[in-house]
C-alpha cells in the first residue's frame, strides 16, 4: 500500500510540472532540476551511462536561479560524450523553436547544449551549441524543427583524456515554441487558418474562400486577428511575412497583406504599367514619424504568376550618423532577395526611432479596412516581435530548408502546378524582354514550371533580317525563375530579332521558344529645337524620340563655385549637351537628376568639386562646409533613376580637388563620372576620363549603393572605348546590379584597382577584350587590378571575364571581397594575368578559369580544377613602353585561344590570340572610329640635369581640314604646336630647370574641333647630372656560381642568374671615377615568373671598396611587389624600408 501512495505523489508532481510547461509556453519538464526523485536526481531527466555521475547542486548555480544539474567524470577517458537528455513530444513541424540554458564546468570547453530532430523516434540530425568559457555560459539556440515531430533536449559534456577528474554544470534548460511569433495563420483548407502560434489568438473571418493548398482570395475576404499584446512588445522591432501569388491587372489596385494600425501597414501594389511584377510598399510608425519603403519598382519584384515569398523587416534604433550599421532600418525582400531602397537610406533619413507603444491589439488581414481587399493566393503568413534575421527569414521562415542552394523555393507543402505539354502555351510559360543599346541587346527570359531547376535557354539572332548567329546560352537566375543574357557586336540603328528556346531536361522531345524584336540606337538624333546653354542654368525640357533638344554653348560655362553645379538637369526626356568646355561647379559639372534619354556628347570637363584642406587625419574637408568630407562630386553626376543617359566623346578631367590614399583610409574625392542608383540602360564610349598627378580622383567612375541591385550601372549598360586614369581607388564601379553590364575596348591606368565588380546582385556581366596596366596610386601602392565579390548575399551573379590583358604589380585579381569567403561566380577565358591570382579554392561552377596565360606558380591558393588547360610563361609584347600590348611572333599565347563565338570570330591566323589583342600589326588601343589618332599611347623619356632639353614627338590624325587643340596636365614639359589645323607631328619638350630627382608624369590630350578627343601618356625619370656614366655587362664581371643565360628582349642578349638551389654568387668590376659626387646604381633585371618563393627577400647586395654597409637592391618584384614578372626592367637601388626614392652614394675620385 506504501508503494501505491508513492506513486500517486509521483503523479501529482507530474501534473503539476506539466500545467507550469504550459503556463510559460517551456515544453521542457522540470527544466530547472527543482523536482526531485527518491534518488535525489531530477525526475523526468534520462541520465547516460558510463564512468560519470550526477547530483543535484544548491550551491552552483547562475545569477538569479537556485540549482544545477552536476555531472562528473571518472578517471577512465572515453571518446564518447556524457548525457542527460528529455525527449519532447507533439513537435510541430516546420515550426520555430528556442533552446536556451546555462552550462558551466571545472575546466573550459567541457559543457555544451544539444538538440536532435526525431521523425517518429529516429533521429534525423542534430545540432550543438557553443561550449562553456570561463564561468556560468548562457546558450541560446533558434532553429527550425524542419521535418521533426519530436525533439531530444540534451546536455552534453566531453570525457575525453584531460576532462578526467572535472565536472560539468547545468541548469535551466528551456525549449519554447516560436518565441518571438506574435501571429501565424497557415491559410490553408483544412480548418487551420486560426493562429497557429502559442498565443492562440481569436480570430474572425468572412468570405473565405479554399484553393488546393492556400486561401483564395476575390478582395472581398476579411481577416481579423484579435487581442495581441500591447504595450512595448515592439521595441525591438517586428518582422513580418507570407507566401503570396498575385496576377497582372489593367486596373490600379492596391493588395493589403497587413494592416496594423499606428504601428504597420504592407501590401503589393499592382498597375497596368508594372508588366512584369507588382511593388511592396511597406509602412512602420515610430516615434520619429513613419519609415516607408518601396520593392525596386525597375524590377517590379513580386512577379506575377509565381508563388513569391514577401518579407518585411523593421530593426529601430540605430544612430543615423552610423555608417557600419548593417542589416539595420526598414528592408524588404522579396523571394529572398533584397529589394532597394533599403536601410541605409531610410535610417539617414529617419534617426534612431524605434516604434511607440502599441496601443491598438486588433489587426487587419488581406483586407485594410478601407475597402482594398487582397486579390491572389496567400499561404503562410506570419508575424513576428524582433527583427527576424536573414537566414532565419529566408531558410527557416520559408520552408524550414538549410540548404544554401535552395533558399526561396516554394515549399513542399505547397503544391504548385507543373506545365505539361499539353497544357503549354508561349503567352502563359514564356515571356521575354529585350533592352537594347547602340551595339548591343540584354535579354530576359521569364519562365514558369522546371520544378527541378534543370532548364537551359538557348539563343540565336539577326540583324535586319538577315542569317540567324547563334548567340550565347542565357544564363539562369534560378530565384527569379528568368534567364538573362545579352548579344554583342550589333549595328547602331538596325531591327534585331532573337529567338530564345527554352530546353527541360526532363522533356527530351519538348522545346518552347519565344522571338524577341528590338531596335538599336541610332548614333544620330533628330533634333528639334536647339538652344543655348549658360553657367548655372537648370534644363528640364521634354523633348521626343522625334525631337530633341540640343543645348551648346559659344564659349566656356564657369560656374566657379556660386552654383552646385554648372548645368542642372532635372525631369528631362530627349536632350542633347553638345560641344561645351565646362568649368566649375561646388560640386558637379553636370548633375543628371530623375531624366531619360540624355546625351552628353563632345564636350571638355574640368575644374569641378571643392579642394579643401586637409584634416588631422588626412581626409580632405570643407571647410566652408562645416568641415564636411569631401566625396562623390562628379564630372558628370547621375542619379535618381535616370536611365538611357550617353556619356560619349568627352574629355573628363583635372577635378579642383584631390583624393587621400588607403594609406589614411578609403579614398574619399571626386569621380569623372558617378552613378547613383539610376534605372540604367546607359552607354558611356569613347571618352577620356582622368585626374592628374596633383589632381587624384577617388574613382573614375564610381558608385553610390555599391552593395544593392541599383548600385553601379545597374543594367543594360554598355561601357567601351574608354581610356580611365589616376584613381586612388577604382578605375570603374561595375558593383550592383550587373544586369546584362558589359564592358569592353577600355584602358585602365594608373589606378589603385583597375574594375571592382564587389558585388554582384543580380549579373550577368561580361567584360572583355580590356587592358589594365602601369596600376599604383601616387604612392606607387595597388591593389588588385580586377576586384571580385564575395558571398555576402544569396543568389550573386555570375561574371564572365574573356580576352582581357592584366599587367599587375601586385595582384592581376583578387576575389571573396566586399564581406564574404567565397567570390561572385567567375568563368574566365583567354585573358593574360600578369601578376598574382588570390581566388578561393572553389569547385567548377563558382570559380572555372582555364584557357588563360599566366605567370608560373602565379596562383595564390590551391587551383583545384583551374587553368587545366591553360598556359604558364613569359608574355613578350610588342613595346610596353609605347604601350602596344599585342604579342610578339611566338610568343606564348599566339592563336591558341578557345573559340568564343562572336567575341573572337575575327581572329587572324590559326586560332585567337590570349589577350585585349590579336594579330601582330600595332594599333592604337583603344580603336575609336572618330578620324582622330596618335601614333603612341605612351611616351617615356630622361633628362639627366644639366643637359640640353630632351624632345620626342608623337604623330596626329586629324581628319583633313579639322582644326585640334592640345590640353596638357603637367607643368613639366610643353606641346609644339599647341593647336592646329590637319595630321601633323607634335613635339614634346621638356622643362630644364626646377626639376627635381624624381619620376614626373602628365597626360597630353588632343581635341578636334568636332570634339573628338585622344591623349598621351608621359612620363620622364629626372637624374642628377652625372660626370661619368659607367656601364658593364654582367657577364664580363668576372661571375662566381652564376650561370649565363641568353634572352633578346635583355640588354646586351645575355643575362647572368644564379641556377636553381645553388649557392649564392657574386659579380665584380674596377672603374676610375675621375669627379667626386653623388653616383646612383641602376641595373637591368626580371624575375621568371615563379614566386613560389615570395617573401624570401631575394636580393643584390651591393659594396664599394668594402668602405660602406652594403647598398641592398631588392629584386622588386619579391619584395615591394614593384617590378614585373617575365619582363625586363630598369630599377634604381633603394632602401628597403622607404621603396621610393633611389639611394644615392657619395664617390671621391680614383679607382
Amino acid at each position: 500500500m506504501a508503494q501505491r501512495t508513492s506513486f500517486i505523489c509521483l503523479l501529482g508532481i507530474l501534473a503539476i510540472i506539466h500545467s507550469t510547461a504550459l503556463a510559460n509556453g517551456n515544453l521542457v519538464s522540470n527544466s530547472d532540476f527543482s523536482a526531485l526523485g527518491g534518488s535525489g536526481l531530477p525526475i523526468l531527466w534520462s541520465y547516460g551511462s558510463g564512468d560519470y555521475s550526477f547530483a543535484y547542486s544548491d550551491t552552483e548555480y547562475p545569477a538569479g536561479k537556485s540549482q544545477s544539474l552536476t555531472a562528473t567524470v571518472g578517471s577512465q577517458s572515453s571518446s564518447s560524450q556524457g548525457y542527460v537528455q528529455q525527449q519532447i513530444y507533439n513537435i510541430k513541424p516546420h515550426h520555430q523553436y528556442r533552446l536556451t540554458g546555462w552550462v558551466h564546468a571545472t575546466i573550459d570547453d567541457m559543457a555544451f547544449l544539444q538538440f536532435k530532430r526525431l521523425n517518429q523516434g529516429a533521429e534525423i540530425n542534430r545540432v550543438s551549441s557553443q561550449r562553456n568559457s570561463g564561468g556560468w555560459t548562457y546558450i541560446e539556440m533558434t532553429f527550425d524543427s524542419l521535418g521533426a515531430n519530436q525533439l531530444m533536449v540534451l546536455g552534453r559534456f566531453v570525457r575525453t583524456a584531460g576532462y578526467t577528474n572535472q565536472t560539468a554544470y547545468f541548469a535551466d534548460i528551456r525549449l519554447f515554441e516560436d518565441p518571438d511569433a506574435l501571429l501565424r495563420l497557415p491559410l490553408t483548407q483544412n480548418g487551420e487558418q486560426a493562429d497557429s502560434s502559442i498565443y492562440d489568438h481569436s480570430i474572425q473571418d468572412t468570405n473565405l474562400s479554399w484553393g488546393a493548398g492556400y486561401l483564395s482570395c476575390n478582395g472581398n475576404q476579411e481577416i481579423d486577428a484579435l487581442g495581441l499584446p500591447s504595450g512595448n512588445v515592439l521595441s525591438n522591432g517586428v518582422s513580418f511575412g507570407a507566401w503570396v501569388k498575385i496576377q497582372a491587372s489593367s486596373t490600379d489596385r492596391y493588395l493589403p497583406l497587413i494592416q496594423w494600425d499606428g504601428i504597420l501597414s504592407c501590401g503589393i501594389e499592382v498597375k497596368d504599367e508594372y508588366t512584369r511584377g507588382g511593388i511592396v510598399t511597406v509602412t512602420v510608425q515610430t516615434n520619429q514619424g513613419p519609415v516607408s519603403l518601396l520593392s525596386d519598382q525597375s524590377e517590379q519584384c513580386v512577379t506575377y504568376d509565381q508563388w513569391v515569398y514577401v518579407s518585411v523587416m523593421y530593426k529601430p534604433g540605430v544612430d543615423p550618423s552610423d555608417s557600419t550599421m548593417g542589416e539595420h532600418g526598414l528592408t524588404v525582400w522579396v523571394a529572398g532577395t533584397k529589394s532597394e531602397p533599403e536601410a541605409l537610406y531610410i535610417e539617414h533619413q529617419y534617426g534612431s526611432g524605434n516604434i511607440a507603444s502599441v496601443q491598438t491589439t486588433d489587426v487587419q488581414i488581406l483586407h485594410d479596412g478601407q475597402g482594398n481587399g487582397f486579390v491572389g493566393q496567400v499561404y503562410d503568413l506570419r508575424l513576428a516581435k524582433g527583427y527576424t534575421p536573414v537566414d532565419i527569414l529566408t531558410r527557416q521562415w520559408v520552408d524550414g530548408n538549410n540548404d544554401t542552394t535552395r533558399i526561396t523555393t516554394v515549399p513542399s507543402y505547397i503544391n504548385a502546378s507543373t506545365p505539361t505539354d499539353s497544357s503549354y502555351t508561349q503567352s502563359r510559360w514564356l515571356s521575354g524582354e529585350i533592352v537594347c543599346t547602340f551595339e548591343s541587346a540584354g535579354i530576359a527570359l521569364m519562365y514558369h514550371g522546371d520544378s527541378n531547376d534543370n532548364s537551359t535557354a538557348t539563343v540565336r539572332y539577326r540583324i535586319d533580317g538577315g542569317a540567324w548567329i547563334d548567340g550565347m546560352n542565357l544564363i539562369p537566375d534560378r530565384a527569379g525563375k528568368c534567364f538573362r543574357g545579352s548579344v554583342m557586336y550589333l549595328s547602331p540603328d538596325s531591327q534585331v530579332q532573337v529567338e530564345c528556346t527554352l530546353h527541360d531536361n526532363d522533356q527530351q522531345t519538348q522545346s518552347h521558344a519565344v522571338i524577341l524584336t528590338g531596335q538599336t540606337w541610332s548614333n544620330a538624333v533628330t533634333q528639334g529645337s536647339g538652344k543655348t546653354a549658360t553657367a548655372g542654368m537648370t534644363i528640364s525640357d521634354q523633348g521626343n524620340q522625334n525631337s530633341w533638344v540640343v543645348y551648346t554653348a559659344p564659349g566656356p560655362l564657369d560656374s566657379g563655385t556660386t552654383a552646385d553645379q554648372t548645368l542642372n538637369i532635372v525631369d528631362a526626356a530627349y536632350v542633347v549637351i553638345r560641344d561645351m568646355t565646362i568649368l566649375g561647379g561646388k560640386k558637379h559639372g553636370i548633375r543628371v537628376t530623375n531624366s531619360h534619354h540624355i546625351r552628353i556628347e563632345n564636350c571638355n570637363i574640368s575644374g569641378w568639386g571643392v579642394a579643401g584642406i586637409l584634416d588631422a587625419n588626412g581626409f580632405y574637408i570643407d571647410p566652408n562646409d562645416n568641415n564636411r568630407l569631401i566625396n562623390n562630386q562628379a564630372g558628370i553626376y547621375v542619379e535618381s533613376a535616370s536611365s538611357q543617359i550617353v556619356i560619349q566623346n568627352n574629355l573628363i578631367h583635372s577635378p579642383r580637388g584631390t583624393s587621400n590614399t588607403w594609406t589614411v583610409g578609403h579614398p574619399a574625392g571626386q569621380q569623372a563620372v558617378m552613378l547613383r542608383r539610376t534605372g540604367g540602360n546607359h552607354v558611356i564610349r569613347d571618352n577620356d576620363m582622368m585626374g592628374n598627378e596633383e589632381h587624384w580622383l577617388n574613382d573614375v567612375i564610381g558608385s553610390i549603393d555599391n552593395s544593392k541591385r541599383r548600385g553601379g550601372p545597374y543594367r543594360d549598360t554598355d561601357i567601351y572605348n574608354n581610356i580611365m586614369a589616376y584613381s586612388a581607388d577604382d578605375g570603374i564601379e561595375l558593383d550592383g546590379g550587373q544586369i546584362n553590364v558589359r564592358m569592353w575596348d577600355n584602358w585602365i591606368t594608373r589606378c589603385f584597382v583597375g574594375i571592382s565588380t564587389a558585388l554582384n546582385r543580380g549579373g550577368p556581366c561580361y567584360i572583355w577584350r580590356n587592358v589594365i596596366d602601369d596600376m599604383g596610386d601616387v604612392e606607387g601602392n595597388s591593389g588588385s587590378a580586377l576586384k571580385l565579390g564575395g558571398n555576402k548575399y544569396i543568389y550573386p551573379g555570375l561574371l564572365s571575364l574573356w580576352h582581357n590583358t592584366v599587367i599587375a604589380p601586385n595582384l592581376a585579381m583578387k576575389d571573396g571581397l566586399y564581406d564574404g569567403g567565397g567570390p561572385t561566380p567567375v568563368v574566365s577565358r583567354n585573358n593574360i594575368f600578369a601578376g598574382r591570382v588570390a581566388n578561393h579554392t572553389l569547385p567548377l561552377g563558382v570559380a572555372d578559369l582555364d584557357y588563360d596565360l599566366v605567370y608560373q606558380d602565379s596562383f595564390l591558393a590551391d587551383p583545384v580544377n583551374w587553368e587545366i588547360n591553360g598556359f604558364e610563361g613569359a608574355m613578350d609584347f610588342l613595346d610596353l613602353s609605347a604601350g602596344d600590348w599585342h604579342l610578339t611572333t611566338g610568343s606564348v599565347g599566339i592563336d591558341v585561344g578557345i573559340d568564343l563565338g562572336v567575341i573572337n570570330a575575327d581572329y587572324t591566323g590559326a586560332g585567337s590570340d590570349i589577350g585585349a589583342m590579336e594579330g601582330q600589326t600595332a594599333a592604337i588601343f583603344p580603336y575609336r572610329e572618330n578620324g582622330l589618332n596618335v601614333s603612341k599611347n605612351r611616351l617615356i623619356m630622361d633628362y639627366v640635369k644639366g643637359q640640353p632639353a630632351q624632345t620626342t614627338s608623337v604623330q596626329i590624325t586629324v581628319p583633313e581640314g579639322e582644326t585640334w587643340q592640345t590640353i596638357t596636365n603637367g607643368d613639366w614639359f610643353s606641346a609644339s604646336p599647341a593647336s592646329g589645323t590637319g595630321s601633323q607631328s607634335i613635339t614634346i619638350t621638356a622643362t630644364t630647370t626646377g626639376l627635381l630627382t624624381q619620376t614626373y608624369e602628365g597626360t597630353l590630350s588632343v581635341r578636334s574641333q568636332s570634339g573628338r578627343v585622344r591623349t598621351v601618356f608621359m612620363n620622364m625619370q629626372v637624374y642628377d647630372e652625372f660626370p661619368q656614366i659607367i656601364s658593364f655587362e654582367a657577364e664580363d664581371m668576372n661571375p662566381i656560381n652564376l650561370s649565363i643565360g641568353n634572352d633578346t628582349n635583355a640588354y646586351g642578349d645575355s643575362y647572368v642568374y644564379r641556377p636553381d638551389g645553388g649557392s649564392n654568387g657574386s659579380l665584380s668590376a674596377t672603374f676610375t671615377i675621375s669627379q667626386p659626387g653623388d653616383y646612383y646604381f641602376i641595373a637591368s633585371h626580371t624575375i621568371d615568373g615563379n614566386v613560389a618563393d615570395a617573401g624570401a627577400h631575394d636580393s643584390w647586395y651591393i659594396r664599394v671598396d668594402n668602405t660602406q654597409n652594403p647598398l641592398v637592391w631588392n629584386n622588386d618584384d619579391i619584395w615591394d611587389w614593384a617590378s614585373l614578372k617575365g619582363l625586363w626592367a630598369w630599377g634604381n637601388i633603394k632602401v628597403r624600408a622607404d621603396g621610393v626614392e633611389p639611394l644615392k652614394r657619395y664617390l671621391t675620385a680614383g679607382t
